[in-house]
């Protein structure tokens, strides 16, 4: 297997060789606080993308037109899910996290807690706010991945003695299962441990030698063959790590040098061909592909240890001629998007353009339901809850709220909160000159 090591210079990238419409997508730490921001790839117009209501960036549609928000601390903490579509904002799921945009983009997938160990995989459709289950159960510490068409999504599941690869057919939850896995998984530095290649291989980090710690290869699997074994690709002393990327329509996979963190290689997935790119400064975990796959970006942290590290800067390294330029910023793990696009910054137009009440989720529930609705004013809310027979079972809101997005529960009680009977409710939203009712189905 042949290497190549390419010198490391620090030199300077000119803003003149990019697309004017080239701009790089990352979790920026803030004042302790993560926010969601673009920069292009020289450093220069580096903005938020939206006020402190927005918190983590989860994905960046193609055209850069679509984003999808949390409002939780990072990429896999449970919260408020937030769809960006122009300067319009929709919280569609709540608890969840790990979302993405899929082959169709009004069909977004996302991962749902519903116990401290297990998680549900919900698809989201945009034209019907409909959301179906389609994992009803996998292991909170694997994260799924989509496929290279982004119509499929693979996760890891944990057996007694050996593991198992999870395929799922997002439109029609058709499932397949490559069972018998000898060689488990690893996550040898935070961030998903395996990629869904061009090739239909899946590409993990895994520990050959379960004997010595913190050792591992780059592993591949063909999930073609219901049979087929993991096939060790790389060989590295002292053990390799499988950087985290969203960018599975690449030929190309980076990997860093277990110690220290600081060698990059690549690996190119159809020559079956690994070589050195370079030594960069500080630890990476996280890149992204320019789309011409002429550059690389990629995170780093200045140190790290075990319960995590000091962020650094974001680096832009130049695969032809081995340069490397620093944006001055402070980055979050994970993720990050190189994007041609014309993004609209929404920082001072987060403010719903109209009242609006959505339908409860989930519905039917049971006992608890969650009820959104947007106020482009403040002023006086009631939200009140009847029954068939238009008798007042409970009051959820009454007073003064200031403009949002809102969110509030219904635990199935009523004003003397005494559980109530199983059957169909309507909610009503008054403000100002707006009133809206709707259905919802609680079941026991």
């Amino acid at each position: 297997m042949k290497k190549y090591l390419f010198i490391v210079l620090l030199i300077g990238f000119c803003s003149g060789q990019y697309p004017t419409n080239d701009w790089i997508y990352y979790n920026n730490i803030s004042d302790h606080s993560v926010v969601p921001t673009m920069v292009r790839p020289d450093g220069s117009d580096s903005t938020s993308l939206a006020d402190s209501s927005i918190t983590f960036l989860h994905d960046v549609n193609e055209t850069g037109t679509k984003f999808l928000y949390g409002n939780g601390t990072s990429y896999a903490s449970g919260s408020n899910l937030i769809l960006q579509h122009g300067n319009s904002l929709e919280i569609f799921a709540e608890n969840a996290d790990q979302a993405r945009f899929t082959f169709n983009e009004n069909i977004i997938v996302y991962r749902k807690k519903i116990h401290d160990y297990k998680r549900q995989i919900i698809s989201y459709s945009l034209i019907d706010s409909i959301h179906t289950v389609i994992v009803d159960s996998m292991p909170q510490n694997y994260n799924f991945v989509l496929s290279p068409t982004k119509d499929k999504i693979m996760y890891f599941n944990r057996l007694e003695d050996s593991r198992e690869i999870i395929i799922v057919n997002i439109e029609n939850g058709n499932t397949n299962t490559i069972s018998n896995i000898p060689v488990a998984p690893v996550n040898t530095f935070f961030g998903r441990p395996y990629i869904w290649a061009l090739n239909n291989l899946i590409y993990f980090n895994a520990n050959p030698d379960t004997s010595v710690a913190y050792l591992s290869q780059l592993f591949s699997i063909d999930i073609d063959d219901e049979n087929a074994e993991p096939n060790q690709i790389t060989f590295i002393e002292g053990g390799c790590s499988l950087l985290e990327t969203y960018e599975n329509h690449t030929n190309e996979i980076i990997l860093v040098k277990y110690e220290n963190r600081d060698t990059l290689f690549t690996y190119n997935i159809i020559a079956d061909y690994l070589a050195t790119l370079g030594v960069i400064p500080g630890v990476a975990t996280n890149y992204a592909w320019a789309d011409d796959m002429s550059k690389i970006v990629f995170n780093t942290f200045t140190s790290m240890g075990f319960f995590g590290g000091v962020p650094g800067p974001l680096q832009v390294f130049d695969v032809n001629t081995g340069s490397l330029f620093t944006i001055p910023s402070s980055t979050w793990d994970y993720p990050i998007f190189w994007r041609q696009s014309n993004t609209v910054n929404i920082k001072n137009s987060i403010s719903p353009n109209n009242f609006s009440i959505y339908q409860n989720y989930p519905n039917p529930f049971n006992p608890i339901t969650s009820l959104r609705y947007d106020l482009p004013n403040d002023g006086l809310v009631n939200i009140t809850i009847y029954d068939m027979m238009g008798r007042i079972v409970k009051t959820i809101v009454n007073g003064y709220q200031t403009t949002g997005f809102k969110s509030v529960q219904w635990d199935a009680t009523n004003d003397r909160n005494e559980p109530v009977s199983a059957g169909l409710y309507l909610y009503t939203i008054q403000a100002r000159e707006f009133r809206k009712t709707k259905k919802m189905v609680l079941l026991k």
